[in-house]
């Protein structure tokens, strides 16, 4: 109930903060009612989920509890959305959209927490122009897409992450090139966050840029898809 009114009170720190306390005791031995107790279980592991998302400046703890939530959501989703617990009223096509639902949800959450220490540095060097924060985004986006390999927006963000150190060398010019033609071949959109054609537009042009030419740019996109 606590959760409830801190989530629609928009107090996400407090949505974590008790939601930790439960999950702390074991969600499945604190809600054991047969009827209610899934329910309520999946209420506090997405609550949590989506709550850790509305705080910008989460602390390293607040971040720790979101992921674990999210992973806990991921894990009980199939138990819960069974045909046993499907309520009379609510259509196969309603039981199927709501699984889905939650499992966009974890998955999305997991995602954000993976690639947020790349992004905050990615804006440290816009704000500063300090070539050496790209190095930890670098490295940030790597281990998210090891965690996310199907993910044309992580795979662009690391491109950029690589592209902003080509005075270190012509080598992260051509990984940041490959990245983005990957970027291209999994999803032009980013995740419906960029027109296609300008995604495409900028990997011509960065391919042009580095290598005088679009010779050779036809081959790259085939090997990266």
């Amino acid at each position: 109930y606590y959760i409830t009114a801190y989530n629609g009170a928009a107090q996400p720190a407090k949505v974590l903060e008790v939601g930790s306390q439960l999950m702390a005791r074991d969600l499945k031995k604190v809600f054991t009612d047969p009827k209610a107790g899934p329910q309520q279980v999946l209420t506090v592991l997405y609550m949590m989920a989506v709550n850790v998302l509305k705080l910008p400046n989460a602390t390293a703890e607040q971040m720790a509890a979101g992921e674990k939530a999210a992973r806990g959501l991921q894990e009980f989703v199939p138990t819960f959305f069974t045909a046993a617990n499907k309520p009379a009223a609510a259509s196969d096509a309603a039981w199927t959209e709501a699984r889905t639902q939650m499992e966009k949800v974890a998955k999305d959450t997991l995602m954000y927490i993976a690639t947020k220490p790349g992004a905050d540095a990615m804006n440290r060097y816009t704000a500063s122009k300090d070539v050496k924060e790209c190095v930890p985004a670098e490295a940030a986006y790597k281990k998210a897409l090891e965690q996310f390999p199907e993910s044309a927006l992580i795979a662009y963000q690391l491109g950029r992450a690589l592209r902003c150190q080509q005075a270190s060398g012509a080598e992260k010019v051509v990984q940041a090139l490959y990245e983005f033609a990957r970027a291209s071949a999994l999803d032009p959109t980013l995740s419906g966050t960029m027109d296609p054609k300008a995604l495409n537009t900028y990997l011509d042009s960065a391919y042009n840029t580095f290598h005088g030419s679009l010779d050779g740019l036809d081959q790259l996109k085939t090997m990266a898809k």
